[in-house]
């Protein structure tokens, strides 16, 4: 009967410790990753073994492989989805995951172009307005008649109120400076829009810098105005991402 009961236990304890073998392997996770819509492949998610503290990101079109082990639980997260979530049962050829789209809702950003009032003035005396086309008068010509007769310097026959309201407002400084007021309220307005775009934070989560590498990188990487107004959320990640590679590049030169 003794014996019996140490060939049961004996037998139990190598299943265990065969399974606690197996639970412990690390193999490679493969998989694709989808929208909600199940069609949009979604590139460039951060991946991480919150178990192994280990991460890679998917490629272009969305597929992803990390090492891994029966158990461990992966999360994923991209700009533009809420995170998801994944435990490991098994090492399913054709695992797919689906994230679910974020709705952002954007604060107002608060822009201080100038750090004090001096520089404020210096650069908007400097301010060059482009020059716009100086406004076409035809004024009526006066006759021999009206001129010997001193019509005109009577006020009869031509008046100047008009043409010289206009010629006032293209070229008095008032005129000017009101033009000077309004380029420079559109300048904030487009770098407020550029800042929402484009941002530490934004920066952060798609190369996973932080502090003194954060602050290098924005200096390598410094995407031009015009095009971060007119690319999407899609076309700004893959230009941080192109940035990276060179920058990681410039770093191990």
């Amino acid at each position: 009967m003794k014996a019996k009961s140490l060939l049961f236990l004996l037998v139990v304890f190598c299943f265990l410790n065969s399974q606690a073998q197996e639970n412990g392997r690390q193999s490679v996770l493969k998989g694709h990753i989808f929208s909600a819509d199940g069609i949009t492949e979604i590139p460039y998610v951060q991946v991480v073994n919150l178990k192994r503290n280990t991460g890679s990101s998917s490629s272009e079109r969305g597929y992803f492989s990390i090492s891994a082990s029966i158990g461990d639980s992966l999360e994923f997260s991209s700009i533009g989805y809420e995170k998801g979530y994944f435990e490991i049962t098994d090492f399913d050829p054709g695992l797919k995951i689906y994230l679910i789209p974020k709705i952002y809702d954007l604060k107002g950003v608060e822009v201080n172009a100038y750090r004090s009032e001096k520089q404020f003035r210096q650069d908007f005396v400097i301010l060059r307005i482009p020059p716009e086309d100086k406004p076409k008068i035809n004024l009526p010509t006066l006759s021999k008649y009206e001129v010997n007769s001193g019509l005109a310097s009577r006020g009869v026959g031509l008046t100047f109120g008009g043409p010289i309201t206009a010629l006032y407002k293209q070229f008095s400084t008032e005129a000017k400076e009101l033009r000077k007021v309004e380029a420079f309220q559109q300048k904030y307005k487009l770098q407020k829009v550029y800042d929402v775009k484009y941002n530490k934070d934004l920066i952060s989560k798609v190369t996973g810098l932080h502090g003194e590498d954060l602050d290098l990188f924005l200096k390598f990487c410094d995407l031009p105005q015009q095009f971060v107004l007119a690319s999407n959320e899609y076309e700004i990640v893959v230009a941080i991402n192109d940035c990276m590679k060179d920058f990681k590049k410039d770093k191990k030169d």
